[in-house]
């Protein structure tokens, strides 16, 4: 069967209840190890050695060129690198589809996890260090029973934070992990004051997505990727 780029997409952005699978920590260094934590190998070509050392290799590269623009704010080729390496541990699959239809989807994830993030500031909102910790250190007992209890996951997370070249204390205390686990933080904040300003207990991802639209509609962000503009001034005129 040939795998679509539409194929890609549903599997990366929708989970059982039809929610965004990738809204647990979405495009940060985290990502893959909450993988490992939440159930399942992230991957059946890659090993979780290999994504650790992978992960860390970006972190620690160069920005690069700019990929994309929202409002005053520029996201850099390592912002896109994380995103795709995130949605090859997702889905294996994801390194099927040509480069072009790799970069495509994962700046379209880029647009809309940063929009969030942006909408966390717009909207004045704070987490204090005590939450921020509180999610750290909630991540690190998960992983820690995980461990524990002698899952195949325990091993995968082992293997990945040896890849990234930590202890599993360490790796708690890098500064790149603890950022990611506070920009989730901010990012679900952000979802939550959505919610309530929509009048919803919860936004499928459809609806997320057409929040979002509006936004760029009503000029609230202006927004290009990968040189282009991007939503409504991208298809005026045609």
């Amino acid at each position: 069967m040939k795998l679509t780029l539409s194929d890609i997409k549903s599997k990366l952005k929708f989970g059982p209840n039809g929610s965004p699978v990738l809204a647990v920590i979405l495009f940060i260094v985290a990502f893959s190890v909450t993988l490992l934590i939440l159930g399942g190998d992230p991957s059946d070509t890659v090993d979780s050695l290999t994504l650790g050392q992978q992960m860390k290799q970006i972190v620690e590269s160069e920005p690069g060129e700019v990929v994309a623009t929202i409002n005053d704010l520029n996201y850099y080729e390592r912002d896109l690198a994380i995103i795709k390496h995130n949605m090859l541990t997702a889905n294996p699959q994801y390194s099927r589809l040509p480069e072009k239809q790799q970069n495509q989807v994962a700046g379209d994830q880029l647009i809309r996890q940063y929009m969030i993030l942006q909408e966390f500031s717009r909207f004045n909102l704070s987490v204090t260090d005590e939450e921020c910790e509180e999610r750290i250190q909630t991540e690190r007992k998960a992983a820690l029973d995980m461990i524990a209890q002698g899952k195949s996951n325990g091993e995968n997370f082992l293997k990945y934070i040896e890849g990234y070249g930590t202890t599993f204390d360490e790796y708690w205390q890098d500064e790149a992990v603890r950022t990611s686990f506070i920009e989730a933080l901010k990012y679900d904040k952000a979802i939550e004051h959505i919610c309530l300003i929509e009048g919803k207990k919860t936004m499928s991802n459809m609806e997320m997505n057409e929040y979002l639209t509006e936004l760029i509609n009503n000029d609230v962000y202006k927004i290009t990727l990968f040189g282009e503009p991007f939503g409504k001034k991208a298809t005026e005129g045609n």
